[in-house]
This record gives C-alpha cells, sequence and structure tokens, in this order.
C-alpha cells in the first residue's frame, strides 16, 4: 500500500472535501483512522488534522 502523499505548499485555498475519496480510510500520512479528505493543489488527499497542519494544508 504506498499513497502518494500531495505536497501542498499553501494552504490558501484548502478545505475538507467529502466526496473525492472514500472518507472511511486511515490518512495517508500516519494511518490515523481520524482522517477527513482535503482538496489540496496536487489533488485530494485523505488526512487526519495534525498531518494536513504539518503538510501546509490544513489551520496551524
Amino acid at each position: 500500500m504506498s499513497e502518494r502523499l500531495p505536497s501542498a505548499t499553501s494552504n490558501e485555498n484548502a478545505e475538507p472535501a467529502d466526496d473525492v475519496l472514500d472518507a472511511n480510510g486511515p490518512c495517508m500520512s500516519c494511518g490515523s483512522p481520524n482522517a477527513r479528505i482535503w482538496h489540496t493543489p496536487d489533488g485530494p488527499a485523505r488526512l487526519c488534522p495534525p498531518c494536513a497542519t504539518l503538510n501546509g494544508i490544513g489551520c496551524p
């Protein structure tokens, strides 16, 4: 299982997305079950809030 984590550099247009990927899956970065789908410059990403913040997607 090697899902690629999008490399986002800005959270300017980041927002939660609900309909792109399976929202019931784990975080693509750390595997946490507390993940949401985010729109990123590189496409959708399923990340938990801490990993989204670490990757410049979520709120700091």
